[in-house]
């Protein structure tokens, strides 16, 4: 123990326990401390070695006496305090030679993220060392307390406590808790273990470990994640035991075993590193002798998904990126994913990309594969393909739009070629406070070298004009100071025509209508099909602002595309040409009903057959969190139309229901379908959540879905018992609140 060779005292007695009114100074009589009634001393002190000043020792009692340098004993009351550190007892005997403090009768411990109570205690404030017992503590970080027979200190941040019980619940609500016979607190790192634990709910023992490790905060440790488990048709019973590997700073790890009646192991791994110029992350997925998925022979086969995405700054103007993922069988995802996005994958990427970006241009090389799923036809692989966007400023407001491409199509079936477009252009540019004006000038040129031998190019003037006028508003709404916007704009177009249909398609094929579209240059993508033009976009949008903040209440998009003449470039051949003189009417109208209700819709309306050809509308209402409901409406007249509607809801008590209802109204099926009850209270909640996911057609053509249920219950800051309820929740529902 350390003690301290050199110390001096101050001691204050309070007039209202002397005999007389204002401070009494009390005498030192050789090495005896004086007896003090009600009396208040504060050491200085130092290192055993003199090589640093320790802070000040304050000791407050009914009485205090001792010998100076050697003990001192407070009595009624009594507080020492160091620093941070604050003990308490009716009793406290301070031996300074060990730098050791004894005390006993209600006694307690108070430091940085603790507070101790017990009958008796050992301490030594340098070291931050000792123990206490039949102790109850609190860990002020996160609100957890307990129990123990023995709590016993090592250092600053690391406690032990035997026989001892854990619990993040109110005093007024002990239903979950974890019993054990050692329990090591690290605050420092943030967790906690218990050996020989057991967790207790509602007065019974529902789940035993010989080891248990458990955070104390959000920060990352190695251990056992929450075990779930669950059923489904396909798979029968599943269990899924994860384990987090905190490798370095930078580097993570979650190894799954997920053990399926029906099928066998899977082992998964879901990696994360990232360095100060790079980052990623990296999946394999992979199962053994599948005992459903057959060979031809009748083996047993092995599945496998991996995945990677990295990304890396090479410097300040070049970086890289890499999507590389592959996949055993076109039936891997249905069989073991339940996240539609993946079931409906067509084609997995295989992409390479180098980026460069500076003042005046930018550019990619990319070096895209894909593998097909599902009879999907092979799209052209890509060896390489090179991108060059210059933009440089001139003066007087020109500028360079100019755009250089080169791609090297390949196929295994079909023959390829190797394509180059030169594109460049000039804009000038007018810009005030009410008016914006740039015309461009620009020619595109595409030369194909046909893997047949065939050269084929095309050469294609194109003018544009854009321009927008800005107008502007201030007005007082039911009190509140708004700003209204109001901007004209147009788009005029001349493109002329050349005939290409003897050219090939690759990467071409008609882009989505939307608004951002139809102030385009182009209705197809890619660079296979230029659109033949003489025509001008018109639309106008007008938004209704807060003043003092900002925020849109309200935004209102209107633009119609008109066409002066024909046009007759067409993806294919057997393609019919546009007729009419106008597009649709593309009409956007959304924002800010009230504070708790929100709504947008997007609509592309046909004048000439009178009827809405597509449109997207949804409606939501959140008035706090944990309330929430959220209405979709999808709609194509060609191809489809959707119902979604999800939510969460309380309901009486501590219930609440949460759920997802996808509804195809054109095929007349449920698409998704998910419902989740939960039962919370204080530091425990109980979900049961049922999910049913369309999933494709069986072998006689009819819907195949599938089904699944599951159970958990959580006990906060202690475990997750059974499958994984949150997680579909959260896949499926517009927003879901845990809280």
């Amino acid at each position: 123990m350390l003690h301290y060779t050199k110390l001096q005292f101050i001691f204050i007695c309070w007039a209202s326990l002397c005999t007389h009114s204002g401070v009494v100074q009390a005498q030192i009589a050789d090495a005896q401390w004086p007896n003090i009634n009600g009396g208040r001393i504060i050491l200085e002190s130092q290192s055993i070695d003199h090589s640093e000043d320790m802070p000040q020792i304050s000791v407050e009692a009914e009485r205090i006496n001792g010998v100076r340098d050697e003990y001192l004993e407070a009595e009624g009351n009594a507080i020492i305090i160091r620093g941070d550190q604050e003990l308490r007892g009716d009793y406290l005997f301070y031996d300074q030679v060990n730098d050791e403090v004894t005390g006993r009768t209600n006694v307690s411990i108070k430091k940085p993220g603790v507070f101790i109570q017990g009958d008796t205690f050992k301490y030594s404030p340098s070291y931050e060392a000792g123990e206490i017992e039949d102790a109850q503590y609190l860990l002020t970080d996160n609100g957890a307390r307990g129990k123990a027979k023995k709590l016993i200190f090592e250092g600053p941040f690391r406690k032990i406590a035997i026989n001892a019980t854990y619990t993040s619940c109110d005093v007024s609500q002990e239903d979950v808790y974890l019993k054990t016979s050692r329990l090591n607190i690290n605050q420092d790192k943030g967790h906690g273990t218990a050996r020989n634990a057991t967790v207790w709910f509602k007065g019974a023992p529902i789940l035993y470990a010989p080891y248990l490790s458990f955070p104390l905060t959000d920060k990352r440790k190695t251990g056992l994640l929450t075990p779930s488990y669950g059923q489904s048709v396909d798979n029968g019973l599943e269990v899924k035991i994860p384990v987090y590997l905190n490798i370095a700073p930078n580097f993570d790890s979650i190894v799954t075993l997920r053990s399926m009646s029906e099928r066998g192991n899977l082992i998964g791994t879901s990696s994360r590193y990232l360095g100060q110029t790079f980052n990623g992350d990296f999946i394999y997925d992979v199962i053994k002798d599948d005992q459903i998925f057959l060979n031809e022979d009748g083996s047993q086969e092995s599945r496998h998904y991996y995945a990677l995405i990295h990304k890396h700054n090479f410097s300040p103007n070049f970086s890289g990126a890499v999507n590389l993922q592959g996949i055993s069988d076109d039936n891997y995802f249905k069989d073991f994913s339940n996240d539609a996005a993946k079931t409906s994958l067509a084609h997995l990427p295989r992409k390479a990309s180098i980026y460069g970006n500076f003042e005046d241009w930018y550019g990619s090389v990319d070096v895209i594969h894909y593998q097909s799923l599902n009879f999907a036809s092979a799209p052209f692989q890509v060896d390489p393909q090179i991108n060059a966007h210059v933009n440089p400023l001139f003066s007087f407001g020109f500028e360079s739009e100019s755009m250089f491409q080169f791609v090297d199509f390949n196929h295994q079936e079909l023959n390829g070629a190797k394509r180059a477009v030169i594109y460049p252009g000039l804009r000038y540019v007018y810009e005030n406070d009410f008016l914006s004006l740039s015309p461009k000038v620009g020619y595109h040129y595409t030369n194909y070298d046909l893997d047949s031998g065939v050269t084929e190019d095309r050469s294609l003037p194109i003018y544009s004009l854009r321009g927008s006028v800005a107008f502007e508003r201030d007005f007082n709404y039911a009190g509140v100071e708004m700003t209204q916007t109001l901007v004209p704009q147009f788009f005029a177009l001349h493109v002329p025509f050349e005939d290409q249909t003897d050219l090939p398609v690759f990467d071409s094929a008609l882009a989505d209508f939307s608004l951002s579209q139809i102030y385009s240059e182009n209705i197809f993508s890619g660079q296979d099909r230029i659109n033949d033009a003489d025509q001008i976009t018109i639309g106008v949008t007008s938004k209704f602002l807060e003043y003092e903040s900002g925020e849109e209440w309200f935004a209102l998009t209107v633009a119609q595309r008109f066409h002066y003449d024909e046009e007759f470039v067409n993806l294919s051949a057997s393609d019919t040409p546009r007729s009419g003189n106008r597009s649709d009417i593309l009409m956007q109208a959304g924002g800010r009903i009230s504070q708790s209700w929100r709504a947008n819709s997007l609509f592309q309306y046909s004048a000439v057959l009178d009827e809405v050809i597509s449109q997207n509308t949804w409606l939501q209402y959140s008035p706090e969190d944990g309330k929430h409901i959220y209405f979709e409406h999808r709609y194509n007249r060609d191809s489809f139309e959707q119902f979604d509607v999800t939510g969460q809801w309380p309901l009486i008590g501590q219930w609440g229901i949460a759920g997802r209802w996808n509804y195809s109204n054109d095929a007349k099926k449920l698409v998704r379908g998910v419902l989740g009850v939960e039962y919370k209270l204080g530091c425990w909640a109980f979900r049961v959540v049922a999910d049913r996911m369309l999933n494709g057609l069986d072998k006689k053509g009819d819907d195949l879905y599938a089904t699944s249920i599951f159970v958990q219950l959580e006990l906060k800051d202690i475990t997750r018992v059974g499958s994984d309820a949150i997680g579909i929740l959260k896949q499926n529902l517009n927003r879901f609140s845990e809280n």
